[in-house]
């Protein structure tokens, strides 16, 4: 297992989740059980945050109904229960996720002016963890449908919407269109 900075905020998005993500889609989404392999202790908080990126991750592609927080835990490496100790159930990992991606893509947008990073778009420019964060973005309009969900994410998105301008919502809410459409997905 790669060692990890102190300071899992400097972290790039979905660094922490990579090298068990391979296994697991060699796998067909099924970890080697945790008794095969010893595991370094984690750090306070670091189990959390491996969760939330697995979270943006799976979301991200599968959607609020279609992800599975067996394979969340999976790709975070940590139990089911240990998911559900966390956050207490799938609709408040979604709603943490959710603030995460929202943080991610105001600060993309306040560090590139203009929402143009050399000529392109910044989620597009941002690389992988921009297109996940815009995949995520299109996901949770989907899930604004949901009554669970529904107040809460559009009071969000529209927080958003406010905070970054038409213009750079209209590129985000593209930018995560063509990925899904294309098939993209996030390694």
């Amino acid at each position: 297992m790669s060692t990890q900075p102190d300071d899992s905020e400097t972290m790039a998005p979905t660094a922490i989740i990579k090298p068990e993500l391979s296994a697991v889609k060699a796998q067909g989404a099924v970890m080697p059980p945790a008794a095969h392999a010893p595991r370094r202790r984690r750090k306070p908080g670091e189990n959390r945050q491996r969760l939330l990126e697995a979270g943006i991750h799976e979301f991200a592609g599968a959607g609020f109904r279609g992800a599975a927080t067996t394979t969340i835990a999976q790709l975070a490496g940590v139990s089911q229960p240990h998911l559900y100790a966390s956050y207490g159930t799938k609709l408040e990992l979604f709603q943490a996720c959710l603030d995460v991606v929202l943080k991610r893509i105001i600060d993309e947008h306040a560090a590139a002016p203009g929402d143009q990073v050399n000529g392109r778009d910044s989620c597009e420019a941002g690389g992988e963890a921009s297109l996940e964060n815009a995949q995520f973005m299109l996901q949770a309009i989907a899930a604004s449908q949901e009554a669970a969900l529904s107040d809460e994410v559009r009071q969000a998105l529209e927080t958003l919407r406010n905070v970054i301008g038409d213009v750079a919502w209209d590129r985000v809410v593209l930018t995560g269109a063509r990925a899904l459409l294309a098939g993209t997905q996030p390694n």
